[in-house]
């Protein structure tokens, strides 16, 4: 029984499926204002993505601007600017003036952010003392995972044991019939999005 435990413990650490994983990186867009189309933002609508950052810079002017948005976002506030930056951490449509020329106004609009994908990782496996195995997987929270298993993995017949899909980043995959094979490897499959 303990070199059965063993060999299931070398396998699971070497029988990982990891599916790529869709990150994005924070961008940052340019608002410029002033110069010689003093009383505007440029642009005027700016679509941008949760975590993005927007720079306001003044293009060169006389006149002084504040870059003001609603209090949940103040963006710069309302003190006179050349220059000043906001990090968007919000999804949603986010209005802004310049408190010394009426009608000087833009729009920040806000995607969410997609979720990022997690590879998934099996860990802490355990052979219960009725032989099942037990381990424990790191993943994506609301997203489909496949465990899979199967007694050779040069071969294409690995056979689904369970779905889950965690409400949180990790579940516990129990293997009520790995006490049927002298061994047993096991993966993770996670469909495309």
């Amino acid at each position: 029984m303990k070199t059965q435990r063993t060999k299931i413990k070398s396998l699971l650490a070497g029988a990982l499926l990891l599916c790529p994983a869709f990150c994005s990186l924070a961008a940052t867009t340019n608002v410029l204002f002033g110069g010689t189309n003093g009383f505007a933002f440029r642009p005027v609508v700016v679509n941008i993505t949760q975590g993005d950052t927007v720079n306001w810079t003044d293009a060169g002017t006389v006149h002084n601007h504040t870059v003001t948005g609603p209090p949940s976002d103040p963006l710069c506030g309302g003190a006179f600017v050349t220059s000043c930056s906001w990090t968007f951490t919000n999804a949603g449509s986010f209005a802004y003036q310049c408190n010394t020329h009426l009608g000087m106004t833009g729009l920040v609009v806000v995607a969410a952010a997609p979720v990022p994908i997690v590879p998934a990782v099996l860990t802490n496996l355990t052979v219960l003392s009725n032989g099942q195995a037990q381990f424990q997987v790191f993943s994506t929270a609301q997203r489909t995972n496949h465990v899979q298993a199967t007694t050779n993995v040069a071969s294409s017949n690995w056979l689904t044991i369970s779905t889950v899909v965690p409400t949180t980043n990790s579940f516990l995959v129990t293997d009520s019939n790995a006490p049927g094979f002298q061994l047993r490897f096991y993966r993770v499959v996670q469909p495309s999005p």
